[in-house]
């Protein structure tokens, strides 16, 4: 996906990444601390949903609104606010020195698009400020998908969509977590399985996505 983006984008990419391999250094944001490993890893995994977002942009009548929880060190929400500028961003974290570097990244970015939460998701979401006002809302890597949907699916409006990032393991949520988005009033769930480039082991990822309705 990155191959789709402007010269200028790459130049934001390759600044984040640079900024994300100092600050490992000692707060240990990521486990991934290479440049090609975060280029694969944390950008391109990011945007997977990028064709699907252009989508609901293009349907919609307003600024289209974005929010990720449990972002970690800002993905996908960093990687999203470089590639996708006409959205707003939303990024919840809970852990104050990921929260804290996200921050940094946004104003050294300069990504005007974008706002950091430190705080949990727990909590915004049942802040009548965040609930039901969003498009998309993205969870990755951060627990069971009835747990996150749960977290997510109140702050989206009627017609948003759900995004988790998954892996192999995914099957066993599947059952357990299509009930808990039908109850919080979601259709169907989809599956999108996708490979990231260079990855030998051929990992079965997948997107967990359901709209809700």
């Amino acid at each position: 996906m990155l191959e789709k983006l402007s010269s200028q984008q790459i130049d934001k990419f390759n600044k984040l990444a640079q900024m994300l391999l100092d600050a490992n250094e000692t707060l240990n944001l990521t486990r991934i601390s290479d440049a090609e490993q975060i280029k694969v890893r944390h950008f391109e995994d990011s945007l997977v949903i990028l064709d699907r977002l252009t989508e609901i942009q293009t349907q919609s009548r307003n600024t289209p609104k974005l929010i990720d929880v449990g972002s970690g060190a800002g993905f996908p929400a960093l990687a999203l606010a470089i590639a996708m500028p006409s959205w707003q961003i939303v990024s919840i974290e809970a852990t104050g020195k990921k929260a804290q570097f996200q921050q940094t990244a946004v104003k050294e970015l300069a990504l005007n698009n974008t706002l950091v939460i430190h705080n949990r998701a727990e909590i915004l979401s049942h802040d009548k400020k965040y609930r039901q006002k969003f498009h998309a809302a993205t969870t990755r890597a951060v627990g069971s998908l009835a747990m996150i949907a749960e977290l997510t699916v109140p702050m989206l409006k009627v017609g948003g969509e759900f995004f988790a990032w998954k892996g192999p393991k995914a099957e066993t949520e599947l059952t357990t977590g299509q009930q808990r988005l039908a109850d919080l009033g979601c259709g169907l769930l989809n599956q999108q399985k996708y490979s990231l480039p260079g990855d030998s082991q051929k990992t079965d990822y997948r997107i967990i996505n359901a709209k809700k309705i």
